[in-house]
Parts: structure tokens; sequence; C-alpha cells
């Protein structure tokens, strides 16, 4: 990492101001930082996938507008449950031809990932044309990309074609990073996102059908780590893109029609409950306290205050989460509370940043997320060495230190406990429990209590095996 923040020096000079940078020039320089590598092959398919994406709605909207409310309720079910197969949930004859009918609608979307999958880079520039850093354009789909590509290991596996099966997997883990690859926060969280369902799944094909290949299993999983974006480069981009909002919120409040998006978004968060409803939130959503009752209200405040005056704080509030991002990850999530209020003291005086609102979850969750997929990731090569020592050993390794250095160049640590993961052999020494203590940093024995993982342990292995939920 010292090597990738020497070269974006070198290749750009010191860290930028970003008050320096004309707000029409900035997407461009984003561009210009992002790109690091030569070739962006793998996005113009990404671009051809988006274009030829059919969502699920589509296939049942000709039932909605004949009043065929069984059809509508049978697609709109199987929708709901979709994470159900991504562990190959068994599945009703009627719901498994509405899956092959979605995969079938898909056939050029999937021809065209799989062109891209076949190409280590992928930088989809921004659109500079739109001034707006939210623009993710194909990876705006890519939560259905991976569902597809789920779909299709799960399928192959269900039906034995297990070589197939894997395939399209690692298809999916390649789709992540593709993702990983983007220079925008929006990328890296729908990239975790995806790598964790890959990883679940994975896990279950593990365990129902170990591969014939370890070695090129664990370098397929591995490839494409060496393109990722790299955090400095992200943290310059994150700060480019805080002050671009910063600048945009203040326009705002002289020019609403300027920005149409902020507008929408201050109605949701000062309006009415129906003004949530139209912004796409449910009417209960309880959404962060503000020091504001109303849009006027920020809108005034805005006037009043001035870019200078946010920026400013927001640098100072920086300084607090920086500190805290410092510590070793089980002792600062032990602390996140606390440093959230702090942190939010310090931005309430900013209008721009109140109206971006302030929460525990938006300043902490994003490490909280990255930590666990990692240890997502760790878990899951930890446990193709376990079963790759059962395989050449006849037997599981009595502690996961002696599976250091021929199977793991060191014992994986529990990122929550900053101890080594939880392991012990199980059924007479035929199998294993590994898992995390998890978000409440309590040890419940491989407990898990809450699929959300906020509550109880995180249990990687054995898998779990998701049900469908029937009416």
């Amino acid at each position: 990492m010292l090597m990738q923040a020497m070269l974006i020096v070198a290749m750009f000079g010191a860290e930028p101001d970003p008050r320096t940078i004309p707000a029409g020039e900035r997407i461009a320089y984003v561009n210009r930082l992002a790109d690091r590598h030569k070739g962006r092959d793998a996005a113009k398919y990404h671009q051809q996938a988006a274009e030829r994406f059919v969502p699920l709605h589509q296939l049942y909207w000709p039932y909605v507008e004949a009043g065929d409310l069984t059809k509508v309720e049978l697609y709109q079910h199987v929708e709901r449950n979709l994470h159900a197969l991504w562990l190959a949930a068994r599945w009703r004859p009627d719901e498994q031809r509405i899956l092959e009918e979605w995969v079938k609608a898909n056939s050029e979307t999937l021809q065209a990932l799989a062109q891209a999958y076949r190409r280590k880079r992928c930088y989809q520039p921004v659109d500079e044309g739109t001034r707006s850093f939210v623009d993710i354009e194909f990876f705006l789909e890519g939560m259905y990309y991976a569902q597809l590509q789920l779909i299709v290991a799960a399928t192959a596996a269900l039906h034995g074609e297990w070589e197939a099966a894997y395939t399209g997997n690692l298809c999916v883990h390649r789709l992540a990073t593709h993702a990983y690859q983007q220079p925008l926060d929006v990328h890296q969280l729908m990239a975790m996102t995806i790598e964790r369902l890959a990883q679940e799944q994975l896990r279950w094909f593990l365990r129902c059908h170990p591969p014939a290949d370890w070695v090129t299993l664990k370098e397929q999983l591995a490839s494409g780590d060496d393109m990722r974006c790299p955090p400095e480069l992200l943290g310059v981009v994150g700060r480019l893109y805080l002050y671009d909002t910063i600048e945009a919120w203040h326009e705002w409040a002289t020019n609403a029609a300027k920005h149409p998006y902020l507008s929408d978004m201050a109605d949701a968060q000062y309006g009415a409950a129906s003004a949530q409803v139209d912004a796409g939130l449910p009417p209960d959503v309880s959404l962060p306290k503000s020091r504001y009752q109303s849009v006027e209200e920020l809108r005034a405040a805005l006037q009043q205050s001035s870019v200078e005056h946010d920026w400013a704080v927001a640098l100072e509030a920086q300084k607090i989460h920086d500190r805290w991002d410092a510590l070793p990850f089980h002792e600062a999530w032990r602390t996140r509370d606390d440093m959230a209020k702090e942190y939010c003291e310090k931005a309430r005086s900013a209008p721009a940043l109140e109206a971006l609102g302030c929460s525990t979850w938006a300043l902490t969750n994003s490490r909280g997320l990255a930590v666990s997929t990692e240890l997502e990731r760790t878990a899951t090569f930890t446990i193709i060495a376990l079963l790759q020592h059962r395989q050449e050993e006849g037997r599981f390794p009595a502690a996961l230190s002696d599976l250091v250095p021929k199977y793991l160049r060191e014992v994986p640590i529990d990122s929550f406990s900053g101890q080594p993961l939880p392991y012990r052999l199980t059924k007479g020494d035929q199998d294993f429990i590994l898992y995390s203590i998890g978000q409440d940093q309590k040890d419940d024995q491989g407990v898990a209590k809450d699929p959300m993982g906020r509550e109880g342990d995180v249990v990687y292995w054995p898998p779990a095996e998701v049900k469908v939920e029937r009416d």
C-alpha cells in the first residue's frame, strides 16, 4: 500500500486540496486518477450487460396488466426469496420454472458478463456530463447480476454439475473484483456485499462437493486482488466527493433547481412522511435526528453559513474519525458509539454536513462491513486449508496453528476479538466448527442468534442451509 501511495503522489503530486479543483473538472480529475492501469475491456462488456438486462418484474408485468394476481403473487414470492437460492435451497417446480425463465431472458446479459469476466482490468469512468459523483453506471444492477450468476451456479450444483457450479460461483467473485477497482464508496460497498454472497455459496459448495484442485481454486479466488483501488486513492476521491457535496448543498440553498436530487433528499429528511414515501423510503423509517425542523430551516442555515466554514468543520470532524480508525478494530468497535457522538457533535455545526445526516451506522458500519467481509474471505481460505489438510493427511488438525506454514501463511485472526478465529473439532473429530464472535464481541460458543450478525456468533462452518419462506 505504501508503494501505491507513493505512485499516486508521483503521478499527480501531493494530495490535492479539493478547493483548487473547479467543480466542472472534478469528475475528469477522478477519472484520470482512478484509471491507473491500461485497458478498459471489461467495462464495455459490463455496459452491454446493463443494456440487455431484463429485471424479474418485467416477466410478470403482463400478468399485472391482465389482472392475474395468482401469477403475480407467485413471481413476487420468488423475487422476495431470491436470496435463498444463493445457498441452493430446494424450490418447487413452479418456482424453478420462474428462475429458469429469468435466466433464459437474460442470456445475452450473461454472455456479455462472461466476456467481462475473462478480463482482469475494469474501470468504468464516471460520466463527466452529469457533474455527479453518484454515477455507478453498469454497477447499478450489480446485485441482480450476482443473483443471476448465483442462480446459474446453484442450478448446476443441484444437477450435480460441480465444475460448472464452481465456475459460476467464481464469476461472482470476479464481478466483485471489478467493482473493487472503482473509486467511489458505493462501488466498494456493492463489491463487499457481492463478495459475501459468493463466499456463502462457495462454502456450501465446499460442504457438498469439495473440488478436485485446491491450488487452482485458491489462485482463482485471489485473482484480481492486486487490481483493487488503493485505500489512499479512495481517500482522495472521498474527500473530493465530500467537498463537491458541501458545495452543491450551498448552491441548492440559493437555487434548488440546480440540484433537484438534493431537493428530494431534503424533503425525505425534513419534509412530511409522504415525502419519505415519494423518495423511496418506507413511512416507518426512523431517520437520524436533525437540528432543523423543516426544509426552510435547513435552507436558511446554509445561506447563513459558507462552503469554507462547512469544509473546515468537515476536516475537524475527519480528525475525530481518523483517530478512531487508527485503533485496532476490536478496540475501535467497542468505542464506536462514543466516537460517533463526538463526531456528530462536531459535524452538526456545519449545515451541509447536517444535511447529509449523521448516525452511528453511517460512520462506523463502513469499516465494520469491510472487516466482516474480510473475515468471510479469511474464513473461506481457512476452511479450504482445513479440508485440504484432511484430504492430504487423513484428519483435521487439532488447532489452526497446525495449518501454518504449509496451508496458511499465518493463524487467522478474528477481528472482533483480536484473537485467533474460534475453531474446534466436532462429531468425533470428523467435522469442525469455525466462527467469529461477531459484533456483540461475546463468545457464544458458535451459536448464531441473528442472521444479520448483530447478536451471537457468525458461524462460517458448518454452513447453514437457508430455507425458502413459503406463504
